[in-house]
């Protein structure tokens, strides 16, 4: 019984998870709400099982010091409610870190589901941009806004920023498993590069060909 109940949460935790990059595109607000639900699910995990070795790390530490900190400062500022409040629920992205790491050293190879789902939402992404590249609009209606390039995220014009935080993620999962590059992961990276570039978020360009380099 217990082990088909950790099986359970272990399973909520990864399908939750591989719906982070997707739910990205819509917007903040699902992904922030699936973050505090793993990380609820993780710490019922840890409690129902006495399991506690994920916390005995100096990663651990540190983070304390710094969420201590973050408090410190929350309430010394001129909106110490706030702050206080927005500092106070920041421990959520610890265990969220701690979930995953648990996932990654799970028996079942959750790398290779995480990394389809990653490819498709990326591959998604950038063709949507190319289209509205090419047409004025992409497949939502969104128009291009003042010559810049935002896909399917509307009016923020993030598009770049995406591609620059998933593209590496994608690229460090598949050299786990493999040496050489795919010929889809190379038409990836080219068309993600390009529309990086196109979309004229210079930062992000920037980012991308320093890590490719």
């Amino acid at each position: 019984m217990k082990k088909s109940l950790n099986n359970y949460i272990t399973n909520i935790i990864f399908y939750s998870f591989i719906l982070i990059p997707i739910s990205l595109i819509s917007g903040p607000l699902i992904s922030d709400v699936i973050i505090s639900l793993i990380a609820i699910l993780f710490i019922s995990y840890c409690l129902m099982n006495n399991e506690y070795k994920y916390f005995k790390n100096s990663f651990f530490f540190i983070f304390i010091f710094f969420y201590l900190w973050c408090l410190i400062c929350a309430l010394q500022s001129d909106y110490k409610l706030v702050s206080s409040l927005k500092s106070l629920v920041y421990f959520r992205f610890f265990i969220f870190a701690l979930a995953i790491s648990y996932l990654l050293s799970n028996e079942i190879n959750y790398k290779k589901y995480l990394y389809n789902i990653l490819f498709l939402t990326l591959s998604f992404v950038v063709v949507d941009t190319y289209i509205q590249y090419f047409f004025g609009k992409d497949i939502f209606g969104y128009e291009k806004s003042f010559h810049r390039l935002s896909g399917p995220f509307g009016n923020e014009l993030i598009v770049g920023s995406f591609i620059g935080k998933i593209l590496p993620v994608l690229m460090s999962i598949y050299f786990y498993f493999n040496k050489k590059m795919s010929l889809g992961l190379i038409i990836l990276v080219y068309l993600s590069f390009i529309i990086t570039f196109l979309s004229g978020e210079r930062v992000s360009f920037f980012n991308i060909t320093t890590f490719l380099l």
